[in-house]
């Protein structure tokens, strides 16, 4: 997806860049990486005691994580509709 995309991208960039739904995928890109830069910051450091019991907000996070990259690729196909 991610080579494809930048293909697509790069073949009009001035008219994806006007339509709102590529704005929000691209915030959802932004939400979803910084939240997995910010998980790897947060939790590396007892990740291995993990095996007995991962921490509730750790289990929290990584599970709400999987919101924005499920919606990044329909966001994608939204915004032929658009």
């Amino acid at each position: 997806m991610l080579t494809s995309g930048i293909a697509l991208f790069a073949a009009d960039a001035g008219a994806l860049l006007d339509n709102p739904v590529m704005r929000t995928k691209l915030a959802l890109v932004l939400l979803a990486v910084t939240n997995a830069l910010a998980f790897r910051w947060t939790w590396s450091r007892c990740i291995a005691d993990w095996d007995r019991a991962p921490p509730l907000w750790a289990r929290l996070q990584s599970g709400l994580s999987i919101v924005p990259w499920l919606a990044i690729p329909v966001a994608g196909r939204m915004i032929a509709y658009l």
